[in-house]
């Protein structure tokens, strides 16, 4: 990910939050070819409660415009505000050590 995509994706969530009574705090990370956004405002409940679907279109939008604007970029773009992927990806551990619990009990 070059500079001017990092820049662009910054411009990209401030103009998004211009009218809002928020100022995000705005941070990227790239591994192997995924963007990782993340994205605080302070009021990210708004986004993930009571559930996802608002993160989850957002990113899609967000996706849409990073593609539009650079074609040729094969990153992928993942969106994270108020932590939702990483409490996202608890929920997800421990739902598959009940079930290895459950398994093993069950035999």
């Amino acid at each position: 990910m070059n500079q001017e995509v990092k820049d662009f994706l910054q411009q990209m969530v401030k103009d998004f939050f211009a009218e809002w009574p928020v100022r995000p705090e705005i941070d990227l990370e790239e591994t192997d070819s995924v963007i990782v956004l993340r994205v605080q405002t302070g009021r990210d409940f708004m986004f993930i409660q009571p559930n996802p679907q608002p993160v989850l279109a957002l990113q899609h939008l967000w996706r849409v415009i990073l593609k539009n604007r650079f074609p040729d970029l094969t990153h992928k773009l993942v969106v994270d505000i108020g932590n939702f992927r990483d409490n996202q990806q608890k929920t997800i551990d421990k739902l598959v050590l009940e079930a290895i619990l459950t398994i093993k009990v069950s035999g």
